[in-house]
Formats: structure tokens, C-alpha cells, sequence
């Protein structure tokens, strides 16, 4: 288990499902336990067997209701021995801010940017997130990540995004 203060309880706890030997538990704590390092009421710390749940790049990832229910369903299906990895460079809805991405633009070339912003659900219920450079939310479908540098304009005009 995770080092957490004996204080600290989980709210729940799912056990490992039985008939596959590498599913681990999944604990929910209150986030507001981490209260200095930025937990709130309302948003919960997750962690899976002996590790937390971050984003990469933060000492300490918190989820609201929609983030939970993202990470549960991955962790459910990993659970069941079914793949839940999404397809290399797809951007999910726990992209970092300021990720460097590729926006898949229909009727124009793609565009290199960051993400400005967490990613939220729309009123369909579809995934999106701002970028720069684009007023309105974009998909996080339309999304791809890319290496700092790569897709910017080169000499002779050519943007190097494909």
C-alpha cells in the first residue's frame, strides 16, 4: 500500500478481482487529507496496489467525479485482463497542461500546440480541452502528442505536422 499517514482512510476500496493475478486493489481517499499539496473537497487521490495515480508531471494528480470514473474503467478493465490502452500518442483526459500536441484540423493542415487547460466534458459528453491558437474547445480525439519543436513551420514552408 501506499505510504499514507495511519490517519487516513480510504473512502472505498475495490478489491483486486479475482482470476487474474496481476489486478491490484483500487483505493479512493478524500483529496482534502493533501490539503497542502492542493486537495480539495469534492476531489479525490487515487491509488492502485502500492502506487499512486498522477499525471505525469505532478507529485500529486486529484480527480473530480469525471477523472475518477476515467480512472476506474481503466483500471477495471486492466483488472479483467483487457487492454485499456489507448493507441500510441492518443491524448486522455488526464493530459497535463501546456502538453505539447498535434490538432488534426479537417479542412486544413494539422497545427502544432499546447493544451491550455484540463480536459472536460461537453454537453454530449464528449472529452475536450482548449489549445492554443483555437478559440473554442477542440476533441481530445482530434489530439495527438508530439516532441517539443516538432511540427513547427520550417524554412521553406513546409510544417513538418503529418
Amino acid at each position: 500500500m501506499p505510504t499514507v499517514r495511519a490517519d487516513i482512510k480510504p473512502r472505498y476500496v475495490f478489491p483486486a478481482l479475482s482470476g487474474n493475478e496481476n489486478a491490484k486493489p483500487l483505493r479512493i481517499y478524500p483529496a482534502e487529507a493533501w490539503e497542502k499539496w492542493g486537495g480539495e473537497p469534492g476531489l479525490f487521490r487515487v491509488s492502485i496496489g502500492d502506487a499512486w495515480v498522477s499525471r505525469k508531471g505532478e507529485r500529486a494528480s486529484f480527480y473530480d467525479l469525471e477523472g475518477l470514473r476515467e480512472v476506474f474503467l481503466r483500471w477495471g478493465f486492466e483488472s479483467m485482463g483487457m487492454s485499456a490502452k489507448p493507441q500510441p500518442g492518443a491524448v486522455l483526459p488526464d493530459v497535463p497542461l501546456y502538453s505539447f500536441v498535434s490538432l488534426w484540423r479537417p479542412d486544413d493542415a494539422d497545427m502544432a500546440t499546447r493544451t491550455k487547460g484540463h480536459a472536460f466534458r461537453d454537453e454530449e459528453g464528449d472529452w475536450r480541452v482548449f489549445v492554443y491558437g483555437v478559440a473554442s474547445p477542440v476533441p481530445l480525439d482530434h489530439l495527438t502528442y508530439r516532441k517539443r519543436g516538432e511540427g513547427l513551420a520550417a524554412p521553406g514552408g513546409d510544417d513538418g505536422v503529418r
